[in-house]
């Protein structure tokens, strides 16, 4: 646990006005960890994160404000040591950016999700898919953007003389702003293979295939990118 205390202070002085902004700020930090059973059946990571903020403003239209901001991190590790150990995970946080010449404004972030695996020595692979969301509250066009994504990675090792990497991602994204709002999605497709050419690994030969396809206020795109290069350690 831990404790953080802080002062800002901003002052304007000119020939005809003047002004001052003094900002008190504490945090406490908090984290815990248990296990149910076991820890390597369920093991639980729980930070939290309270803020307060006082700002005292005086100038042209003197103001005060107080803020409380709460923030959370919470882990699920599940079997962490089976042939498919997930992790299940939550976050929430808030952060103030503060603008001494134009508006500030507050950024509120929200993520979700899970990652799984599958622990094997032929062909080991990790599945993850996360919600986030990300809003700001205090601009003249607050807005808010949910993305959604799904990642599906793969490898395999060939008796120490080739290694084969495949990633594949699927991403929607919704954003919505001043009485509008657009959504997008892509999907890449990722392909690399390292061949040794000699027992000491001094030469290499790399391949390399990425595909994507996205789709943007309603205009699809598409890449398709190859390489090859040849290392001498």
């Amino acid at each position: 646990h831990s404790v953080t205390l802080g002062y800002d202070y901003i002052g304007h002085r000119s020939e005809h006005s003047s002004s001052s902004k003094h900002r008190f700020k504490e945090k406490y930090h908090f984290q815990t960890v248990a296990a149910i059973y076991d820890p390597e059946l369920i093991f639980i990571d729980l930070t939290t994160d309270i803020s307060f903020n006082q700002e005292r403003y005086s100038g042209v239209g003197n103001s005060d404000s107080d803020q409380v901001r709460i923030g959370y991190s919470l882990i699920l590790d599940l079997v962490r040591t089976s042939l498919f150990p997930t992790s299940v995970y939550s976050r929430q946080s808030e952060s103030y950016v503060d603008n001494s010449f134009s508006q500030s404004y507050t950024v509120r972030s929200k993520n979700h999700g899970i990652v799984s695996k599958f622990v094997n020595d032929i062909i080991p692979f990790r599945l993850s898919y996360s919600q986030n969301t990300l809003e700001t509250d205090g601009l003249v066009r607050d807005y808010l953007t949910e993305t959604d994504i799904l990642i599906l990675s793969a490898s395999h090792e060939l008796r120490n003389r080739s290694y084969t990497q495949l990633d594949t991602t699927f991403t929607s994204q919704t954003q919505q702003g001043a009485g509008e709002k657009s959504d997008s999605d892509a999907t890449s497709f990722s392909l690399s293979n390292s061949l040794f050419l000699d027992q000491r690994r001094k030469y290499s030969l790399a391949s390399t295939v990425q595909h994507l396809e996205s789709r943007m206020a309603g205009t699809p795109q598409e890449s398709l990118n190859l390489t090859e290069g040849l290392t001498a350690a």
